[in-house]
């Protein structure tokens, strides 16, 4: 994770700000579906960046599949393809706020207020 200044970082879908550079990728994933805990089929890499007031998540996904981007409603992710990230803001290993976005652009947010695996407004 790397600190960058004000106005580093445009939120608009393309990485393409130098910042980006800076900051090494996250490539070590495993997969949930369809068998948990085995190494994704597919290579990913996730940068993280964050200013004062802001953190900021980039990804490249690449799929040697079609992508599913069925379009749902907010915070249903249907059967499209998903990605997100869950924060544990109390470090407690219990409580957690996740966001994510389908391939369709669909925005998705959870709250997992303990260690209960099905959060209480939706499931990644």
């Amino acid at each position: 994770m790397v600190r960058v200044g004000p106005d580093a970082v445009r939120v608009d879908g393309t990485l393409g700000e130098a910042a980006w550079n800076l900051a090494t990728p996250v490539t070590n994933f495993t997969q949930r579906e369809p068998n948990e805990g085995e190494p994704a089929r597919d290579s990913m890499e996730v940068r993280f960046l964050y200013d004062e007031g802001s953190l900021y998540v980039g990804a490249r996904m690449y799929s040697s599949q079609s992508v599913q981007a069925s379009l749902s409603r907010r915070d249903d992710r249907g059967q499209a393809e998903l990605f997100a990230i869950a924060l544990d803001t109390y470090l407690d290993r219990r409580t957690a706020y996740g966001f994510g976005v389908t391939a369709a652009g669909v925005r998705v947010d959870v709250f997992f207020p303990t260690d209960n695996p099905k959060p209480r407004r939706n499931r990644f």
